[in-house]
């Protein structure tokens, strides 16, 4: 295989990841950084696209702290940003910085309990146990919840073969799956996700592994053959985002997954780790 390589030095390097890992970049060119945001102000007119397939927004302000409060503004909707700085714009922006961590930990802490209650709400309507939360949250919550129902989840669902289940493969790891049954006529592994903003496919790596975590489990513990995924994510609002981990993708993410757990065992607790994954390439075949 043929490599190009490039010569660059250390700020163009991490620019040019930045720009890749980033929706919108706010700038203000200030030395020694100031080629970090004329090289990422360059690509974007250029239309170098990030991983996700978009253009980010390059944004110049007129100080640090214009910065600081666009970088707070843009992460506040939901944007992934960037900003490159020194060690004197770094300390203007310190205040701005301060909130906001305080304000992406209240919305996080927030974000968990809502969405523990959308589950035990959709957990209800699927066993007949109706849950009411009356709280500002557990009404959020359900907001997000009927819009699941409303979508025609229920309807759609033909068979349940779980609620909550626990799952665990090989001694390797454990989790709990939302909901595994039959949707639409497709055995699988279902998952509800809420977010306040409508997500790409791309950010939803991480479900589709899960998926394919869980589905391994399964057939591991109970002899099924479960090869789909699907995310239903509720998005503030009242729309439903439906992803689909397809059979065609089951068996790169199984040894996805498995190369994770792989890595975590051997750097994390080299002591305690456990033997090789015992299954074979066939195993991850989808039987459709």
């Amino acid at each position: 295989m043929t490599q190009n390589l490039v010569m660059v030095d250390g700020n163009e390097a991490a620019a040019w990841v930045a720009c890749k890992v980033s929706e919108v970049c706010a700038i203000y060119p200030i030395t020694p950084s100031s080629s970090m945001a004329e090289l990422a102000d360059s690509w974007s007119m250029e239309g170098v696209k990030n991983i996700w397939g978009t253009i980010p927004t390059v944004v110049e302000m007129q100080s640090e702290a214009g910065v600081a409060g666009a970088l707070h503004g843009s992460l506040q909707a939901g944007a992934l940003c960037t900003t490159f700085t020194a060690s004197q714009g770094l300390m203007l922006m310190l205040p701005n910085m301060y909130k906001i961590i305080n304000k992406a930990e209240r919305i996080k802490n927030e974000a968990a309990v809502r969405g523990t209650i959308m589950h035990r709400i959709l957990e209800g309507e699927m066993t007949g146990q109706r849950h009411v939360d009356l709280t500002p949250t557990g009404q959020e919550a359900g907001i997000l919840a009927q819009a699941i129902i409303d979508y025609g989840f229920l309807n759609n669902l033909d068979e349940v073969w779980g609620n909550e289940v626990m799952l665990a493969y090989d001694g390797l790891y454990a989790g709990t799956a939302d909901v595994i049954g039959v949707y639409k006529g497709q055995e699988c592994i279902i998952d509800f996700k809420q977010s306040n903003n409508p997500k790409k496919k791309q950010q939803c790596e991480d479900y589709f592994n899960q998926a394919a975590a869980y589905a391994m489990a399964h057939n591991d513990m109970y002899g099924t053959k479960i090869c789909s995924g699907l995310v239903l994510v509720s998005v503030m609002g009242g729309e439903i985002q439906e992803f689909w981990l397809k059979p065609d993708e089951f068996k790169a993410r199984c040894h996805n997954w498995l190369r994770k757990v792989d890595e975590y065992w051997r750097y994390h607790v080299p002591s305690n780790r456990p033997q090789e994954p015992r299954v074979q390439e066939e195993e991850f075949e989808c039987p459709l």
